[in-house]
């Protein structure tokens, strides 16, 4: 399944052991981890952190819901499946799988000129309940693929929908109470970050703190001592937030904390070759995933961004043009995504916050392992 800038192989839990052992050998050998070419040639994987995923989804036994699902982030080259955080991109794809496997419980709704189902999700990694509103056929009530709707990082047209992450914090969206702490890395030196829980952990810091214009695109940002040093910042984060006992511990959880940098708006050439204008974006942000720089952007990190944009003297909410609706135009490597949240009442807690996503099928049958 596609989700978003994502692709994952999708398992019902019926199908895959019970066994947790057993079950991470099985997976592992499906995606075709661990490879130390970081080729996956010989599984279904991908070859990046944006295609190594894995979910596993069943039908709810809780009432208020439709589906369960576990998300699994794979490495490439270590036999380790991280299942710490989710991924906001292949939400929009359990959307889908739960339409297709007829697994939602309520019926569709017409809203207008279309009919919408209705899709009740709870992650299970992170506890969060998850909304999506999926436009389906008049016909048979599947998701409708066709559309004109475009997702920057991927290629051709398809038919967006809505995505609600309700409370979108497992616990405290500042775990720290502070809008910026300062982190000391292992060469003694420090550097100001904003801690942020909303979609899955993050690290934000400022990309000229990092010796960044801010507008690097993945092969820029590749240098293994470079790398290093946000692997670094991760690990340093995660035992900030109180996500592991020593900054070491953070290198058993590759998939979170993630780390983005950013800058305030500007023109930069996309990874596509095509030019992203300044006047069409509120920030400018990289995120890296898994050790590695994104190919686009995070849904859950633009879960996290616009969240962040919104806490008062976050490095985010000093670097984002503000904007009178709340949302925010995250200009990425491969584009624009537009996301936006609300806080509760004492501006520190994050109470929602929305995606726009596409989703589409792409194979069924066996995987041999």
């Amino acid at each position: 399944m596609r989700g978003g800038t994502s692709k994952g192989l999708f398992f019902n839990k019926q199908d895959v052991p019970a066994d947790f052992s057993e079950l991470e050998k099985t997976l592992l050998k499906a995606i075709g981890s661990p490879d130390p070419y970081k080729r996956q040639l010989n599984g279904m994987g991908g070859a990046t952190s944006s295609t190594s995923k894995i979910v596993i989804i069943n039908q709810s036994k809780d009432a208020a819901y439709d589906v369960d699902y576990n998300f699994g982030h794979v490495s490439l080259d270590k036999p380790i499946i991280d299942w710490t955080g989710n991924c906001g991109n292949l939400t929009a794809a359990v959307a889908h799988y739960a339409i297709e496997e007829r697994l939602v419980k309520e019926k569709p709704q017409e809203e207008g000129d279309s009919l919408v189902q209705k899709v009740r999700i709870w992650q299970t990694n992170v506890d969060q309940r998850i909304i999506a509103h999926v436009p389906v056929s008049k016909e048979d009530g599947l998701p409708i693929y066709e559309g004109e709707d475009t997702l920057d990082g991927v290629s051709g047209t398809a038919r967006a929908f809505r995505i609600d992450f309700l409370k979108p914090s497992s616990g405290k969206t500042l775990p720290t109470d502070n809008a910026i702490d300062t982190l000391t890395l292992k060469d003694g030196s420090t550097i100001e970050a904003s801690l942020v829980n909303a979609g899955n952990p993050t690290v934000f810091v400022r990309a000229a703190d990092l010796g960044l214009k801010g507008t690097e695109l993945p092969p820029q940002l590749s240098d293994p001592k470079f790398l290093a040093k946000i692997e670094d910042i991760r690990q340093q984060g995660a035992y900030t937030m109180g996500l592991v006992d020593t900054p070491e511990d953070a290198a058993k959880r590759p998939a979170t904390p993630k780390v983005s940098f950013v800058s305030k708006p500007q023109t930069y050439r996309r990874l596509d070759g095509e030019t992203m204008e300044a006047t069409d974006i509120d920030v400018t942000a990289r995120i890296f995933s898994m050790g590695i720089p994104h190919g686009a952007y995070t849904g859950t990190g633009a879960v996290a961004i616009g969240i962040a944009a919104l806490l008062e003297g976050s490095v985010v909410n000093e670097m984002a043009t503000k904007t009178p609706d709340g949302m925010l135009r995250v200009g990425h490597t491969s584009g624009l995504l537009v996301t936006g949240g609300v806080l509760e009442d004492d501006g520190k807690q994050a109470a929602a916050a929305s995606l726009i996503r596409t989703a589409r099928r792409l194979m069924d049958g066996h995987v041999y392992v």
